[in-house]
């Protein structure tokens, strides 16, 4: 186990199929994780049965070694790396309850596409939105990953994991 998995809290924010194959990524390599779903119910069914009720059923997790939240506030506070894996288009909607400052937060974007309406990248949806920084020589595009994890910034690909 690396350094940095030991000492930081990661959290998956979203509950659907990419967001489960992280979280099976994450988990192959961390002590333990914080997820978040919109549903209580859903985390019900998730330790109940050891997998995501909705998404890729057959891939089975130690629940024990999970930190479920239905709080977007809750688990912002009680995590230091935050891996948005939610649909560009529901992104703004999953978030408009989002009172935490995060701009203290490792922000992680695995989210493709536009936030609608306001025609922003999700680097630029949490600059404007949220205020996480971006690097200095401006918005991160898409696909860019820092060479390092050096400040805050918004990137896109995870930490590396073993799969």
């Amino acid at each position: 186990m690396s350094e940095i998995s030991e000492k930081l809290r990661i959290a998956i924010i979203g509950s659907g199929s990419w967001a489960t194959a992280l979280a099976k990524m994450f988990m192959n390599n961390l002590p333990g994780l914080n997820w978040y779903f919109r549903k209580e119910e859903t985390i019900e069914l998730f330790r109940k049965f050891h997998h995501n009720p909705n998404y890729l059923q057959a891939v089975e997790f130690d629940v024990d070694r999970i930190h479920f939240y239905s709080d977007i506030n809750e688990i912002a506070e009680q995590s230091d790396i935050l891996v948005f894996a939610i649909p560009s288009a529901f992104l703004k909607d999953a978030l408009k309850d989002l009172k935490v400052d995060i701009t203290n937060k490792f922000v992680v974007s695995a989210i493709k596409g536009i936030v609608p309406d306001d025609n922003l990248v999700v680097g630029q949806f949490f600059h404007e939105y949220f205020n996480v920084p971006t690097s200095s020589s401006g918005l991160l595009p898409a696909r860019a990953t820092p060479k390092r994890l050096h400040g805050n910034y918004c990137r896109t690909s995870p930490l590396p994991v073993r799969m």
